[in-house]
């Protein structure tokens, strides 16, 4: 429907379309293929582990959450969008409320588990988070670290079995 939109402008209309997407193989393929439909596309990269951190951040820039269980967090969702950040820190308020509590840091492990367990695999889509060696990656990462509490411990060189996810 869209390029007959585009297709039914006149040539003077002061009309423009913002469309994004985190699946640019699913587009209408005339959407790209007659010249002058999209006169430019940008890409806008996933974030970064330094991106994740900074936004789980400003989501949480009121929430008493430590600086070492937000660089966990960060660590275990290579891939993620930042609309991932927002929701997992509105799930992380969810669990204390739940609790009966004030949200912290066992609210959010708990937040972060919840959505990046198996049964959560649509939601990982929907909001962007990597694929399947992210999953394997994450889920030795969580086995090793989340039962020793080892938050502030966990990096990089802490992959147990040494290959970075692959």
């Amino acid at each position: 429907m869209l390029p007959e939109a585009i297709d039914g402008l006149a040539g003077d209309a002061d009309v423009a379309f913002l469309l994004t997407t985190n699946r640019p193989d699913l587009l209408e393929p005339a959407l790209a293929a007659r010249p002058g439909r999209v006169d430019l596309a940008v890409e806008i990269p996933l974030p970064d582990l330094a991106g994740r951190t900074e936004l789980l951040r400003l989501y949480a820039r009121d929430l008493p959450l430590s600086a070492a269980a937000i660089d966990h967090a960060a660590r275990r969702t290579d891939g993620a969008t930042a609309s991932f950040a927002k929701e997992l820190m509105r799930r992380t308020t969810l669990a204390a409320a739940e609790r009966g509590g004030g949200p912290g840091d066992a609210d959010l492990a708990t937040a972060l588990d919840d959505m990046m367990a198996d049964r959560e695999a649509l939601t990982r889509a929907l909001f962007g988070v990597g694929g399947r060696e992210a999953l394997r990656r994450e889920r030795r990462l969580r086995a090793g670290f989340r039962a020793e509490g080892r938050f502030d411990e966990l990096d990089e060189e802490d992959d147990p079995d040494g290959d970075d996810g692959a």
